[in-house]
């Protein structure tokens, strides 16, 4: 095994929480879609399709459904996902 070395390790679990998690149904695939917010903003893992990204936690849809999309979804799907995450916060 290779040996490495931490040099420092800055603990921000306290500015970590998730928003929600949902399941989505689209296109005649699920998708479990976690959102939450970091020290830097906004995230979302879609951990049964790989997918994990930085989003904007304001739920700017052009921005969010555009990381999504480079993180692997296709556009409908990215841009599905990204109107879900909206409303969902919109709701919240």
């Amino acid at each position: 095994m290779e040996q490495y070395n931490i040099t420092k390790i800055k603990d921000y679990t306290d500015k970590a929480s998730v928003t929600f998690e949902h399941e989505i149904q689209f296109n005649g695939c699920s998708y479990i879609v976690i959102f939450g917010k970091h020290i830097n903003g906004g995230f979302v893992a879609i951990p049964n399709w790989n997918i994990s990204t930085e989003l904007a936690n304001s739920g700017n849809l052009q921005y969010n459904a555009e990381k999504l999309e480079n993180a692997g979804l296709d556009q409908a799907t990215a841009l599905t996902i990204a109107q879900h995450i909206k409303d969902a916060l919109e709701n919240i």
